[in-house]
């Protein structure tokens, strides 16, 4: 909606509902051997969840200098996850012992984000200037129940003949977090340069309540973060840069004994390249950069239920990416990054050790053709992906590692306006993940998934 040619004011609002499985993974032993059995059971395996938002985008141009806006979001999430789990196997007489999970997770989120933003030449300097102030509270309400299930029979495989019970909820958080930003950023340009400064300063106070009747603790941070990078554009489209920033944000649950997580912090350095080839429609990137965290939240190995903090996480490594764009209707991109991310500080069999679940060496091409005018086929859309996910190790003791794959995607789409113009805005298409249906399974934590079968998506858009 725009009331006048100043002012423009945008609804946004989502709703989605979903019935997947909660469990998808096999049992591991407990020396790291992945076995075909597989742990969850069709009796009592569900995740629903729900998940809605709404919100509104406000922006009004004051005069030639100041723009004014305000962003306005809810969200909320209900999950209900239902699931088996293998604990142990006897061998000697077939039976797998189990147990049954279900967690009642609810969380919703309220942002309000108010910005001025101007733009002004203080002598031969181009300024983009903008400040802001934003506020957000959050609500997490989560239940656990856990409790016995029967056995498997691993000669017969009876999974789905026997029935589960719900456990009883006998663990219950709640927490509530609020949180205000001040924040501002400068962009000034002179020439080829480009310098870009920001910074924040964040207010967060957060309760937490542990049990069902617990007595509520509330805990306060404050910190700075902020970013600076210098850049610099030359005429045959070279531009190199350099940045550095840092970083500070909460972090909502708790551990498995109803303990809050403190805020993760983090510190970037980063020195790359970008190339725009003159006349012709391909950038080219590099960058390398450094970057620690401070409290990284990952699964619990003592309880798959919970997550627990890292003490520090640092990431060295290498992106390149490539694309090219041509009028011919061909699109083409490209991505290649090796990583090395190892945990620094944590507990003595995993410090020293690589972050579980983290490819060293990945790469990803997409390559799309539409077929232009004059052809019969015309606005009809082909393409074709290719991801590979390199080797990692599939738990922090880094006992055991996962293999590589190879996985393609697919996707055809078609502009209905190409076969009636009343059409015009309406597109169809059809998405496919995992094309070949790839049978994998990664590990993380010490805990294994089963990855993600062929998925063929279809949606019918329409854009005004």
């Amino acid at each position: 909606m725009a009331p006048d040619v100043s002012t423009s004011f945008t609804i946004l609002s989502e709703y989605q509902s979903s019935r997947t499985a909660a469990s998808i993974g096999n049992f591991r032993t407990p020396d790291g051997q992945l076995t075909n059995i597989y742990s969850n059971d069709p009796a009592f395996s569900a995740m629903d969840q729900k998940q809605y938002r709404v919100g509104y985008a406000f922006e009004h141009d004051v005069d030639d200098v100041w723009t004014v806006r305000q962003n306005f979001r809810f969200y909320q999430v209900d999950t209900d996850a239902k699931y088996t789990q293998i604990d142990s196997i006897d061998s000697s007489t077939n039976l797998a012992s189990r147990s049954a999970l279900r967690i009642l997770d609810s969380f919703n989120t309220v942002t309000l984000d108010n910005q001025a933003e101007a733009k002004f030449m203080l002598g031969a300097i181009k300024n983009t200037a903008l400040f802001g102030v934003d506020y957000g509270h959050s609500y997490y309400n989560d239940k656990i129940g856990y409790g016995p299930a029967p056995d498997l029979n691993l000669l017969t495989m009876n999974y789905g003949a026997q029935a589960i019970a719900s456990p009883a909820f006998s663990i219950f958080n709640k927490q509530s977090t609020d949180e205000v930003g001040v924040y501002a950023q400068e962009q000034a340009r002179l020439g080829g340069f480009i310098l870009t400064l920001n910074g924040r300063q964040s207010w967060v106070s957060q309760t937490t309540t542990a049990g069902l009747d617990g007595v509520p603790s509330t805990q306060k941070a404050s910190a700075f973060a902020g970013r600076a990078g210098l850049a610099y554009v030359f005429d045959n489209g070279v531009a190199p840069y350099v940045s550095y920033a840092t970083a500070f944000a909460p972090q909502v649950g708790v551990d498995a004994s109803g303990s809050p997580f403190k805020p993760t912090t983090g510190e970037q350095k980063e020195i790359g390249i970008k190339y725009q080839m003159p006349r012709v429609p391909v950038l080219l990137t590099a960058a390398v950069f450094d970057i620690t965290q401070d409290n990284v939240l990952r699964t619990d190995p003592s309880n798959m239920a919970f997550q627990a903090a890292t003490g520090q996480v640092e990431s060295k490594g290498v992106e390149l990416e490539a694309k090219l764009a041509l009028k011919q209707g061909f699109d083409l991109t490209a991505a290649y990054t090796h990583l090395n991310v190892v945990i620094t500080q944590g507990n003595p069999d995993t410090t020293g050790n690589e972050l579980s679940g983290i490819p060293r060496n990945s790469f990803a091409a997409f390559g799309k053709y539409t077929f232009q005018s004059g052809v019969p086929v015309e606005g009809l859309g082909l393409g074709l992906g290719v991801r590979y996910i390199g080797t990692n190790f599939g738990n922090d003791q880094n006992t055991f590692q996962n293999a590589a794959r190879t996985l393609f995607d697919a996707v055809i789409d078609y502009d209905l306006g190409k076969l009636d113009r009343r059409l015009l805005g309406a597109t169809m298409r059809l998405n496919a993940t995992n094309l070949f249906d790839t049978h994998y399974q990664t590990c993380q934590s010490g805990y294994c998934y089963a990855g993600e079968r062929r998925q063929v998506i279809g949606t019918l858009s329409y854009r005004w």
